[in-house]
């Protein structure tokens, strides 16, 4: 029997309670035991629950986790997927716990939708509760608001790693989609911090692959022909096969492809270099799929290459490095990517108590770092650092709409990633550091005129650009001299000395938060930079605005958190 671990028991409470009245929507990282919460909470529904997934090999999933429990549950699965599952509670737990006639069924959306029997829509009437897993894909108008609607009767649960959609529409009730509170439960960072997910090194090895100019569908995301044009004229396939075997030599790896073209000369270009690979994709047949998964879990397989497919809801320990060959411009399909690897190896087995007993064994296990190879920019795209460490799932979450964010723009007022720019090394890391991390190579600036092409770090700024800023302020400063008579004289006075005072407190605010920061250890260089990262302006520029900006400026330090 499975127990909660303590925050899943907080999360618990708040979903248990928002249900009373409302949709919740909870949100937990990957590898947080989503599918352990949710279960957990079907199994106590007084009623019917009907529990909704997206793919086949996910109905697998959730009803071994509802074994886990010890609840037996009905399947809405083809016949040789029901045999398989049937198969796999026997091997796991000595007995099968499927049974046709329980309250709880299992099913994929399209198999939901599609049916319409007397005994099952009989069956839906009844349920008290829809639970739906990658619910970020939940809107009214598309597949999973409607199968959502077939549970007329129910109130509904989802649960999601990122309730964030490329096209901007918003999970809310209020906007786009079903939902009317969310939940938010730990981040990514705390995760790792306490045990529960093995941390990461991340690599962004250079690629010749042209992305200049690429169309963004409706869906928000690239357009799959152009991107398959551009990779089949790159050397893209033998330099992902090529680092996968130099970052994690011996290690077992997905590669995410971005159509199924590149998926095949991926596997084909493992293969070539001795490493055992298959190809799959949502367009393989469900025993095809289950027996790549089945021979990779065994460790016969060190390398799955595939289009989209085992990035969502796919548990998979073994799992030590993933390798992004697939531009995206969907933040949530980056993070369920990037994060495919970080579920520790003990999770299977060992329920430990303490964060040092995680640690500790996290450490002594077969997979103490996940590895996450970027070929295609994404880390830069989507990532921000928080300090020094690069975060792969932060945002301000919300239920709203979003607009869509220009190429390149991230989350406003967060420290970006940076690359290596060492090729051999090519690790990335946050802007906020000096020099890389692993390899120790400082990265050269080619252009020092603007403090925005040094990041704000004035001591790598031009000494006449510098100049030029310092006598500015100088004069800002300096006694009132302009000649003027009369009213024009009195309002330039006035103008000239509310400059200084706004001056003086923006000084003090500055000199107030870059003590902070001295005391957290940053050298000055740090500061700079995370001044100009923080507030979009660098320490000097800033003192030479309007007396209003300066102003304003003051208050958003003083209450930076």
């Amino acid at each position: 029997m499975v127990n909660l671990r303590p925050y899943q028991q907080q999360i618990e409470q708040k979903i248990v309670r928002a249900l009373m009245s409302d949709t919740p929507l909870a949100v937990m990282p990957c590898g947080s035991g989503k599918t352990v919460l949710f279960s957990k909470i079907a199994g106590d529904f007084d009623g019917p629950v009907a529990l909704i997934v997206h793919r086949q090999e996910l109905v697998c999933q959730i009803s071994l986790t509802l074994a886990s429990f010890g609840i037996a549950h009905d399947l809405i699965t083809p016949q040789p997927i029901k045999r398989y599952i049937v198969k796999q509670h026997i091997k796991h737990y000595g007995k099968s716990y499927y049974n046709d006639r329980k309250k709880i069924k299992v099913g994929g959306v399209d198999t939901i939708i599609r049916r319409k029997d007397h005994d099952f829509q009989q069956w839906a009437k009844k349920v008290g509760l829809w639970i739906q897993d990658e619910a970020h894909h939940v809107l009214r108008s598309n597949k999973w608001g409607k199968a959502a609607e077939v549970f007329k009767n129910a109130v509904g649960l989802g649960v999601t790693a990122t309730p964030e959609r490329t096209d901007g529409k918003g999970l809310g009730k209020h906007a786009d989609g079903v939902f009317t509170d969310l939940i938010v439960g730990p981040d990514l960072r705390w995760m790792i911090n306490e045990g529960y997910l093995t941390d990461y090194k991340i690599y962004a090895p250079p690629s010749d692959v042209d992305y200049t100019g690429l169309n963004v569908t409706a869906g928000g995301d690239f357009n799959a022909q152009q991107l398959s044009e551009r990779e089949q004229k790159s050397h893209i396939f033998g330099d992902v096969a090529e680092h996968f075997r130099r970052i994690a030599p011996g290690k077992q790896g997905i590669t995410f492809a971005s159509n199924l073209k590149s998926a095949a000369r991926f596997a084909q270009e493992f293969n070539s270099v001795g490493i055992n690979a298959d190809m799959v994709s949502g367009e393989s047949n469900d025993a095809e799929r289950f027996k790549a998964d089945q021979a990779f879990r065994a460790g016969q397989l060190r390398q799955l290459t595939n289009v989209d497919l085992f990035g969502e809801g796919y548990d998979l320990p073994v799992l030590d490095c993933v390798s992004m060959a697939r531009k995206t411009e969907s933040f949530s399909l980056f993070v369920q990517q990037s994060t495919r690897a970080l579920r520790p190896l003990y999770a299977a087995y060992m329920p430990l108590d303490t964060r040092d007993q995680r640690l500790a064994a996290i450490a002594a296990s077969n997979k103490p770092t996940a590895y996450i190879i970027d070929h295609v920019g994404n880390v830069e795209r989507h990532a921000v650092a928080r300090d020094n460490v690069v975060d792969l799932c932060f945002r301000d979450w919300t239920l709203d709409r979003r607009e869509r964010k220009a190429k390149g723009a991230g989350v406003e007022n967060t420290i970006p990633v940076k690359t290596c720019t060492n090729p051999v090394c090519a690790a990335s890391f946050s802007a906020l550091l000096l020099s890389c991390p692993v390899c120790g190579q400082a990265p050269t600036k080619q252009e020092r005129k603007d403090p925005r092409a040094v990041d704000g770090d004035l001591t790598e700024l031009d000494p006449s650009a510098l100049k030029q800023i310092k006598t500015e302020i100088a004069r800002q400063q300096s006694p009132f001299t302009a000649r003027l008579d009369g009213v024009a004289l009195i309002a330039a006075k006035k103008r000239h000395r509310d400059r200084q005072v706004a001056n003086d407190q923006l000084r003090q605010e500055i000199a107030n938060w870059a003590g902070y920061w001295r005391s957290q250890g940053d050298q000055d260089q740090q500061i700079m930079r995370r001044f100009f990262y923080k507030f979009g302006v660098d320490l000097l520029t800033c003192q030479t605005q309007s007396a209003s900006d300066q102003l304003s400026l003051s208050k958003r330090i003083k209450n930076d958190e």
